[in-house]
This record gives structure tokens, sequence and C-alpha cells, in this order.
């Protein structure tokens, strides 16, 4: 009886995907804004400190990505600024996120980055139909939809060298374009999650908003194989294992229910 119940309240503490943070932290991501808070206005990078700002219209701490206690953000019409970016990746890059919307919206921005003179320096732009800019041209629409309304698992990568532009959805390579072969991208710019730059970290179009869940946002500074992608969406089945907190709950109530059924036995 004992392990029994120890067992059911295992599985009734609020969880989080551990596997999933694990294999993203595998490969070493420059920043990652989880989007975990329930409120203020710090979006916390947990890698380097790099924080950003919520600001507009948000809802914070609505059930997230991973499940269990994991929370995400809402975007209404707001956005995270997050400034002087100084490692921004130059030749080789990969964005990773976890969204949910049901936006039509061609104009609708996850991921911007700018610089002074060049504000689409990198955009994912365009939720229903992924449309990526690089160096302020246009890869043109990739055919990959990410506002079907369900919860989904999106990678961008880039890289300099053949200017290979690849999307994958849910763990499966999706689309590949080539886009600005050979021009580096420069650092020390603005990312604004959820909105496009029409100034440096400003100059917003609310036409250009993106409405939904964004969730488990990472960026690297290497291109992730189509392996470690699979491995990172896969990382979110995995059995959810408690968070550190809560084993002190587990814990507790297991003694609270061995000593309950040892008193019945006695007795």
């Amino acid at each position: 009886m004992y392990k029994v119940c120890g067992i059911l309240i295992f599985f009734l503490l609020p969880t989080v995907s551990a596997s999933y943070i694990s294999e993203v932290l595998a490969d070493n991501p420059l920043h990652f804004w989880r989007l975990g808070e329930t409120s203020g206005s710090v979006a916390v990078d947990e890698i380097s400190g790099k924080n950003g700002t919520y600001s507009g219209s948000l809802n914070l701490g609505v059930p997230g990505a991973l499940g269990g206690s994991d929370t995400g953000v809402n975007f209404n019409n707001g956005q995270v600024i997050i400034t002087n970016v100084a490692d921004f990746p130059s030749t080789a890059l990969s964005v990773e996120f976890w969204m949910q919307s049901s936006e039509t919206t061609l104009d609708s921005t996850i991921f911007s980055y700018g610089v002074a003179g060049f504000f689409n320096e990198f955009l994912i732009f365009d939720a229903p139909n992924f449309n990526i800019h690089i160096n302020e041209g246009a890869a043109g629409a990739s055919g990959v939809l990410g506002s079907d309304g369900n919860l989904n698992h999106i990678v961008v990568t880039w890289n300099s060298a053949d200017g290979q532009v690849k999307i994958y959805k849910n763990g499966v390579h999706s689309s590949t374009q080539i886009l600005s072969a050979g021009s580096p991208l420069t650092s020390g710019g603005t990312i604004v999650l959820g909105q496009e730059q029409d100034a440096l970290g400003g100059g917003f179009d609310a036409g250009q908003r993106y409405t939904g869940l964004l969730d488990e946002v990472a960026l690297y500074s290497t291109v992730l194989s189509d392996e470690r992608i699979l491995a990172h969406f896969n990382g979110d089945s995995a059995l959810p294992v408690p968070e550190p907190s809560t084993y002190v709950l587990l814990i507790l109530a297991s003694l609270v229910i061995g000593y309950r059924n040892k008193r019945q036995f006695v007795s």
C-alpha cells in the first residue's frame, strides 16, 4: 500500500520534462529564455544572464510547452526585448522554441534580430508560412506552417558557408532554402521576441505582432544536426521527473502515508 501511494503521489506532483532541458543544455546554447516567469518584467536568460524585458500586452504564467509546473507566455500585442547582444552568432546559428498559435497574419513575427541601420539582420517572420530574412534579404515562403493551432517545436538553422536555411517542425526537417551565403551577421544588436523591428529595439507595428504561446526560446552559435534536433523533440516525451522542490513534498507525504498504514496495521 505504501509503495502504491508513493507512486500515485509521484505522478500527481507538478513536473517538468528534465529530459528536454538536459538535451538543450547538452548542445551548449548561448542563451536560453525559458519564459517561465509568472510576474514581473524580467525574462531570465538561464545561461549567461542576458535577460530580456517584458513589455506590452502579455499573459505570463500560462501553461507551458513541457507540462506540469512549466509555464510560458501568451503574446497578445507585446514583446520581449533583449538589448546589446554582443555574442550574437555571425556565421552559423540555430534558434529553437515552442509555439502554439492560430495566427493567420502573414506578417506575424516570432524572432527578430536587428542592428543599427539593418533591422532585419535575422528574422523569423510569417508564423503561418515561415519566411526567414537574413541581412535584409528574404528567403520567401517556406511552406512550413507554425500556427496550425497545435503545440509545435520549431528549430531554424542557418550556415553562412553555404547559405542553407533549414526549418524543422516537431523534429522533422521540413524545408531548406538558400540565403545570404558568405555574408556574416553583425553582433551587438537587439533581439525582440514577438515583434518585428522598424527601429532598433522599437518601431513596432501591431500588424506584425505574434499572437499565441511562446516558450523555451534558445539561441545557439552552431547548426544543430538532424539527430540532435530530433533528440530535443523526443526528450519532451520522456518520463517527467519531479522538480527539486517537490522531492521534499514527496518524502513528507510518503512518511505520513507510511505512518498511517502502520497504525492501521497495528490496530
